[in-house]
């Protein structure tokens, strides 16, 4: 997934992957209050630790999470985050 969050990407899906945000991208230019990070790993210990690293890393820069979830019974699990 990290070739495809690019800046403009990101804005089109309102999603960046967890480990681009645990790569250090500054998210201050995204210009909605909600997004999206999700995360390719099942809903293991390895996955909610990688989504649940990701939110709170975006908190230290002011977004809040908002819900965690796993979508069907594929490897896709998702942190919605809202900005304060």
């Amino acid at each position: 997934m990290p070739d495809r969050d690019t800046p403009q990407e990101i804005v089109n899906r309102r999603t960046v992957g967890a480990e681009v945000v645990l790569g250090g991208i500054d998210l201050r230019w995204y210009p909605y209050r909600h997004l999206a990070v999700v995360s390719q790993r099942h809903f293991t210990t390895t996955g909610m630790s990688e989504i649940l690293a990701a939110a709170d890393v975006l908190a230290q820069s002011g977004w809040e999470l908002v819900q965690v979830g796993e979508f069907g019974k594929g490897p896709l699990m998702c942190a919605i985050m809202r900005r304060l």
